[in-house]
Order: C-alpha cells, then sequence, then structure tokens
C-alpha cells in the first residue's frame, strides 16, 4: 500500500510539473509568430542574394589588378590612391552634392506646394494634377530631358524670346550647366514628391491647421508651424530618397552636363568605363566611395526619421479634418486678442 501510493504521488509531481513548465512555454509560443520568421528570413536572404554579390564583385575588384584582357590578380591600393589624389573626385564630389542638394529642395517646394493646394484647399481640376502627374512619371526619363533641353537650350523658346524682345546678340541662359542641371533634376522628381505628399496631407488631421487660423494665424504661419511639422517625417523621408536618387543620377548629367563639361560622381565613373582600355579597377574603387557615401547617409538619417515618425503618429489622427482654405470664399477668423496681439495658444499647445 505505502508502495502505491509513493508511486501515484511522483505521477502527481511529474503532472504537476510538467504542467508548471508549459504555462510559459505555451506563452512563449503564443508570442512568436513563426511564419513570420520564416518570410522575415525568406526576403532577407532574397536581398542578400541580390545585394551582396554585386557588392563584393566590386569591392574584389577595386583592389585588384586589371590585366589587358579585363581579368584581374593580386592586390594593390593604386585605384584608391589614384582616386584620392586625383583632382578629379574632389570636382565630381562637390558638384554631385550641390547638385543633389539644390534639385532636391527645388523638387520639395514644386511638388509640396502642389500637395498642399490640392488637399488643402478647393482649388479647381484637382483631378487634373493627378492625371498630369502620373503621365509625367509614365515618360521616359531620356524623353523629358531632351524636351527640356529644347526648351531652355539655345535655340529654345525662351532664350528665343528674350533674342527676339530684349536683347537680340545674347543667350540669358545656357541649360548646359549646373544651373540648368538642377532645374531639370528638380522638374523631374517633383510629381513623384506631389504624389507621396498629397497622401501625407490628405491622412493628416485638420484640426491643429483650423485651431491655428481660429486663434489669428496667418496662412504662412500655419503652414510653417503646423503643416510642414506634421508632414515632418514624410518630408524628411523623401528627401533623404530623393537626395540619393539624385547623387546617383545619370541621365540629366550626361546629357545636360557633360556638353557643358560639368561632371559629377556618375558621369566621371561612365568616362572611366569608356576609355580604352577602360579603367575597372578605378571604377570600382569610385562605386564603392559613392556605395560608402549613401550607406553613410541612410544610417546617420535613419534614427532621425524614426524618431519624427513617433512624434508624428501622437499628432496626427486616421481621419483626415474639413479643408482649412477656401479659394471661393473669405477668410473667417475667430481670433482672440490679448493686449493687442493675436493668440495663437492652440495651436502651440497642441504642437508641443
Amino acid at each position: 500500500m505505502t508502495g502505491n501510493s509513493e508511486i501515484s504521488l511522483s505521477k502527481v509531481a511529474r503532472v504537476n510539473g510538467a504542467a508548471r513548465l508549459s504555462g510559459p512555454v505555451l506563452r512563449y509560443s503564443r508570442l512568436v509568430d513563426y511564419p513570420l520568421i520564416a518570410l522575415s528570413a525568406a526576403i532577407i536572404v532574397i536581398i542578400g542574394l541580390l545585394v551582396l554579390p554585386p557588392i563584393w564583385t566590386l569591392i574584389r575588384t577595386s583592389f585588384a589588378n586589371t590585366m589587358p584582357d579585363l581579368s584581374t590578380a593580386g592586390f594593390t591600393l593604386d585605384h584608391y590612391i589614384n582616386l584620392v589624389t586625383g583632382r578629379n573626385l574632389a570636382v565630381s564630389a562637390v558638384n554631385s552634392i550641390v547638385f543633389a542638394t539644390c534639385a532636391t529642395i527645388l523638387s520639395l517646394i514644386i511638388g509640396g506646394i502642389l500637395a498642399w493646394l490640392v488637399e488643402r484647399t478647393d482649388a479647381p481640376l484637382k483631378g487634373l494634377a493627378y492625371v498630369t502627374t502620373i503621365v509625367s512619371l509614365g515618360t521616359p526619363y531620356i524623353l523629358y530631358v531632351t524636351a527640356w533641353l529644347y526648351l531652355l537650350g539655345r535655340a529654345g523658346p525662351f532664350n528665343d524670346l528674350y533674342r527676339t524682345w530684349i536683347d537680340p546678340t545674347s543667350t540669358p541662359f545656357n541649360v548646359n550647366s549646373l544651373t540648368g542641371m538642377i532645374l531639370i533634376e528638380g522638374f523631374l522628381w517633383s510629381p513623384l514628391v506631389f504624389l507621396l505628399l498629397s497622401s501625407t496631407f490628405r491622412a493628416a488631421n485638420a484640426d491643429m491647421e483650423e485651431a491655428a487660423r481660429m486663434s489669428g494665424a496667418s496662412i504662412l504661419d500655419t503652414i510653417r508651424l503646423i503643416s510642414i511639422k506634421l508632414a515632418r517625417p514624410a518630408l524628411f523621408a523623401l528627401a533623404l530618397f530623393v537626395f540619393i536618387r539624385n547623387i546617383e543620377a545619370f541621365e540629366v548629367p550626361a546629357l545636360v552636363g557633360m556638353p557643358g563639361r560639368v561632371d559629377v560622381l556618375t558621369t566621371e565613373l561612365y568616362k572611366s568605363i569608356k576609355e580604352v582600355p577602360p579603367r575597372i579597377g578605378y571604377a570600382s574603387a569610385f562605386s564603392v566611395v559613392m556605395l560608402i557615401i549613401v550607406g553613410a547617409l541612410a544610417g546617420w538619417a535613419a534614427p532621425g526619421l524614426a524618431r519624427n515618425t513617433q512624434q508624428s503618429a501622437l499628432c496626427n489622427a486616421p481621419k483626415p479634418g474639413p479643408e482649412f482654405l477656401s479659394s471661393r470664399r473669405a477668410w473667417t477668423t475667430f481670433a482672440s486678442k490679448r493686449g493687442g496681439r493675436r493668440s495663437v495658444d492652440p495651436c502651440v499647445v497642441r504642437q508641443w
């Protein structure tokens, strides 16, 4: 009898121990989403297979001697030494930074203003803005650049009108310059900026903008203090994306800048490959430097973008408010005046 009771007690102890252990295990298994982990692993593997082999090829070629038959052998730092000591890298890097920065700012200004007008006013022909934007994005870039070269060229209509009406002996605008490259590249990316920012303004809550207007803030103050700050994560991400695309742009620098002897990083890379024999190692070193620049930009911007996105999520509501600017009716301002000056306290408090 005593033996049977000891056996039953040991069974009960084992069952209770298993039950105590099964609780955390079951809770852990419920927290782990195995299909999601498998999908994430598959995506990481696919991206690695697409990205890592070309990067490894560039790095290996940049540190190897290039034979006459374009094969590689040995180890050398000559490609990087020639790249650093040469004048082309400094000039091309400065031109690329100025070109990408100014073109990015121009794209954000044009696309942002158009998106704000479409989403925050009752301006007519809003559908036409979307149609023309999509058509512009569907146009091949080489045709797009060629059309702007015709409009802004020496024999184009703008310079021709200037010569006809003002000075027949001068050409005011040279499109084959850094300024022409910035203008055309800025116009090229403004449709994409419009599409992405219009969705941002559409999803943003307009209560803060209405509160600012009711408190007496002007249109420019409302845009500067409220609209731009609410759209800051989207603006930051768009600026980074467009800047990187402008850094690696080739159509505009090749068709507009090269005839005017304005070189950027991509055209300098193209010239090194087109030489006979092609300088494959030098071009690979150039490409590695560009990869480092883009990677550094992405790594620097990622924490700030995540922080701005979290802050903006606290201010944006899922349902947008009504239009706070009307082009057909006069503005009605409910402003409280304190000591002869308008108060914008609701705007400031809610933004904080």
